[in-house]
């Protein structure tokens, strides 16, 4: 289901095929905790990390029904439950502005150039900063290798992270 919406939505997504042997993979709530996860503050802290605003079930785990705190019911389509979670996702980390993302682009707006931007999508190798900025990779946690994106300040107010396919090696 995950694959499919990103492929009819260009939604960020976190999901999919849980088993994908791609680093990426590890930021699936299931690949990290194969029945979901242990307390609320768990799922929060996963929520707040990667920005989660919906999620949708399509296994016939209860447990989701039972954390009213963190996620509420939005709707059913077949046998796939909507819930929308109760956290405010910020798609910047830190440094302020306006994000958004569209395929192989990450437009900024109104960040604060003097602090260093962090955005919560994952970090890769063919990742380049314009105009004249650069990206670094920002450690998330002890799973998830891959890492968010900073830009270092000082750089550009707006900016735009896009991807390079192999500029980066050059």
């Amino acid at each position: 289901m995950g694959e499919r919406l990103h492929w009819q939505t260009d939604a960020q997504i976190i999901g999919g095929f849980r088993f994908r042997n791609l680093e990426h993979s590890m930021a699936n709530l299931y690949r990290r905790h194969k029945f979901g996860v242990a307390g609320d503050d768990q799922l929060r802290t996963y929520f707040e990390t990667y920005a989660v605003r919906w999620v949708i079930v399509t296994s016939n785990a209860t447990w989701w029904n039972t954390k009213p705190d963190l996620i509420v019911p939005a709707g059913k389509i077949g046998h796939h439950r909507i819930f929308r979670t109760t956290i405010e996702p910020h798609l910047i980390q830190q440094g302020g502005g306006k994000v958004v993302a569209a395929p192989n682009r990450i437009s900024v707006t109104g960040s604060d150039p003097n602090i260093d931007l962090v955005l919560r999508f994952h970090w890769m190798e063919y990742l380049v900063c314009e105009p004249g900025c650069e990206i670094r990779r920002e450690k998330i946690d002890d799973l998830d290798h891959v890492g968010f994106i900073r830009v270092p300040a000082p750089h550009p107010a707006d900016l735009e992270i896009v991807n390079g396919y192999g500029e980066a090696r050059r």
